[in-house]
């Protein structure tokens, strides 16, 4: 509850902190992401990637993915050379014929080989060196671009978060609260759910919301979005009750009397 309060307390307060907040959440947000990549390079050492190309005999020839099968899972990813599917939302990364799906991102291997200085064909021995190479590079890109997406992401969707509860919370009551208090209140509730999301996210390699989408018949980052938000609508509703007082109304007498009255 004390939370709450002091959350509600912040958001009298000017936009500079809530801003400030706004960053917090980016850095929260970059750093788990990073960790998820670090744990994943740590995890592709050269006995690793032989053992994986032994397996699935899978290398890149003129741009193109083979492997021994068409399809395998294989340690949390996902070989599919006849996957044809446009919903690329997924959690697991995902390699096919001619591109890499990973984050709801997709990149191609002639776009990916070229930038590298690579020629049309790669195996396990070129990945080895490439991601002993390009390892550090990596993640420092890795924490800027998460970092300043994750900080613009959280404040537009928390300008747009702001606006639907205000209307929703004015078509129940006319609470006498301001928009630019609204947004302040969103983003400094949606501290501790980011916090747990970027922990789960570190250890589990998902969000909360992203495990529960993962069950979910239709998943996707669309479902894990409105999950996420109603999440922190909840925290905010909750910190707006905690912390918000009625407006004190005074009513004026239509006449007043003095003590010349009261003698009469």
């Amino acid at each position: 509850m004390k939370f709450f309060q002091y959350a509600y307390k912040q958001s009298e307060k000017g936009l500079g902190k809530a801003f400030l907040f706004s960053l917090v959440l980016g850095l929260l947000f970059s750093i788990s992401i990073l960790v998820v990549v670090v744990k994943a390079f740590s995890s592709l050492d050269a006995g690793a990637l032989k053992e994986f190309a032994d397996e699935t005999g899978c290398r890149i020839v003129n741009y193109e993915l083979t492997c021994n099968r068409d399809y395998y899972e294989y340690d949390g990813m996902i070989i599919d050379l006849d996957y044809n599917d446009t919903n690329v939302f997924r959690n697991d990364v995902i390699l096919t014929k001619n591109s890499i799906i990973a984050q709801g991102n997709i990149y191609n291997y002639r776009e990916l080989l070229d930038s590298f200085g690579k020629g049309p064909d790669f195996d396990v021995n070129d990945a080895s060196d490439l991601i002993e190479s390009l390892a550090a590079f990596v993640y420092v890109l890795v924490f800027i671009f998460t970092f300043i997406g994750g900080t613009i992401y959280f404040i537009i969707a928390n300008i747009l978060l702001a606006a639907i509860m205000l209307g929703i919370f004015k078509s129940f009551k006319n609470y006498k609260i301001k928009y630019e208090q609204m947004y302040k209140l969103t983003i400094f509730t949606s501290i501790p759910y980011v916090a747990f999301n970027a922990l789960t996210r570190m250890l589990i390699d998902y969000s909360l919301t992203g495990l529960i989408a993962s069950f979910l018949p239709v998943g996707g980052g669309f479902v894990r979005i409105i999950l996420d938000y109603a999440v922190i609508f909840g925290l905010t509703l909750l910190a707006f009750k905690a912390g918000y007082q009625e407006p004190v109304t005074t009513v004026e007498m239509p006449f007043t009397v003095t003590p010349e009255d009261n003698q009469q």
